[in-house]
């Protein structure tokens, strides 16, 4: 209200979540709004015991991987982490628009979502993500809110 005193916020404006994959694997899962400096990111990152892959949808044309396994000397060696040219890798019709030289930026994506959704009504399989992958997203945030009221995990 301008006058500079604190307000209850009731907007989702974070979210964090620890989790734990079928397979024993252990994950953290962040959202947020409000983080300075943040633009319009979305970043992945995997981290295993011999290496790790990151990818930032702000610069989309590189996939970062590290491997624990490269040689550590002499001083140094090959470990670090290596950036991966991954621009317009892509096979024919999506070669040839936009060129090889642009970004893959919002306009790829959107035609690749669309590509993807003709292509399968053109071969007569069902498209995904569909409304089974939509509702389980559903359950998994459900799940989220109700560990937090709960204050214990949810099994999915």
């Amino acid at each position: 209200d301008g006058s500079g005193r604190r307000v209850p916020v009731e907007a989702e404006d974070a979210m964090y979540a620890v989790v734990r994959l079928p397979d024993g694997g252990v994950g953290t899962i962040e959202a947020t709004k409000i983080a300075t400096g943040m633009q319009d990111e979305l970043r992945f990152e995997i981290h295993g015991e011999t290496g790790a892959l990151r990818f930032n949808t702000m610069q989309p044309n590189w996939l970062e991987a590290y491997d624990l396994t490269a040689a550590a000397s002499p001083t140094g060696g090959k470990q670090g982490w290596l950036a991966i040219d991954t621009a317009q890798r892509y096979p024919e019709p999506a070669v040839a628009f936009p060129g090889p030289k642009f970004t893959i930026g919002w306009l790829r994506a959107h035609v690749a979502c669309l590509h993807n959704f003709l292509d399968a009504v053109g071969c007569g399989v069902p498209c995904e993500p569909g409304l089974e992958q939509g509702v389980y997203i559903e359950r998994v945030m459900d799940a989220a809110k109700r560990s937090d009221r709960q204050d214990c995990w949810m099994a999915l």
